[in-house]
């Protein structure tokens, strides 16, 4: 129960409580939880401090509220191994048998911007192709990516089907660029009006914010990425060895 005593706000116990009872496996996705009355009843506080535990949960991606259906358990956060390994999207697969679908918003030869210009390490004059899209894992959608290109480097790009083919199987396929390493950047914030409106999520709901540079293996640039993934819905893993030297150091 809830100790008035101690120093932690009551949301914040509340919070930790309820999570702990999903945790342990009091309930399973899906499952409802009890209203706000309901708990304001069994945990003896204020509705203010039921509503802030929630809203911590709901931060967490932990549950979900509708105000048809009510406060129901979130389904598990999918894993995203793009930290560690050097694959395309459709490369990955799910492990609830979800797969990934695309709806291309934009694909165009652009003047970049200076920032753009920048990360893609191009000359002043140098056009790029820009791509954006939303990748969808059956049917609801995961994440809201754009992407650059150097025009000189593919200049008929642009006209490819995104829709059915990732980045890396068109580029080793079609053009003969094998990417041999990328540099991935990690961020947590909150989704901006694109992403809301991309991402179908509320405001101020969290996002992932992963800026991808791809190289070649003579270190050439060859694509630029800023990628938007739903806080709720994604989780990320990396898997790390120990130096099998036990007399080499950091």
């Amino acid at each position: 129960m809830l100790d008035h005593e101690l120093p932690i706000p009551l949301y914040a116990q509340l919070q930790e409580l309820l999570r702990d009872k999903l945790e342990n496996g009091s309930w399973e996705s899906g499952d409802r939880l009890p209203t706000e009355e309901e708990l304001c009843s069994e945990y003896k506080v204020s509705r203010t401090t039921v509503r802030s535990a929630l809203r911590g949960l709901e931060i967490e991606g932990i549950i979900e509220r509708s105000p048809k259906v009510g406060t129901t358990i979130a389904r598990p956060r999918t894993p995203e191994h793009i930290l560690q390994s050097v694959i395309g999207s459709y490369a990955l697969v799910y492990p609830e048998g979800g797969r990934l679908s695309t709806k291309v918003l934009g694909s165009e030869i652009v003047v970049p911007s200076k920032l753009v210009r920048t990360e893609l390490q191009l000359p002043k004059n140098e056009k790029a192709i820009r791509i954006e899209r939303v990748r969808f894992v059956d049917g609801e959608p995961l994440f809201w990516t754009t992407a650059f290109v150097p025009h000189a480097l593919c200049p008929n790009f642009k006209n490819e089907d995104f829709q059915n083919h990732s980045f890396f199987e068109l580029f080793e396929r079609k053009y003969g660029i094998f990417i041999s390493h990328a540099k991935r950047s990690v961020i947590a914030t909150i989704a901006s009006s694109n992403a809301i409106t991309h991402l179908g999520v509320k405001p101020g709901a969290p996002v992932a914010r992963v800026i991808v540079h791809s190289y070649i293996s003579n270190g050439d640039l060859v694509e630029f990425s800023d990628t938007f993934f739903r806080g709720d819905r994604v989780r990320f893993e990396v898997d790390i060895s120990r130096n099998q030297d036990p007399m080499q150091t950091d």
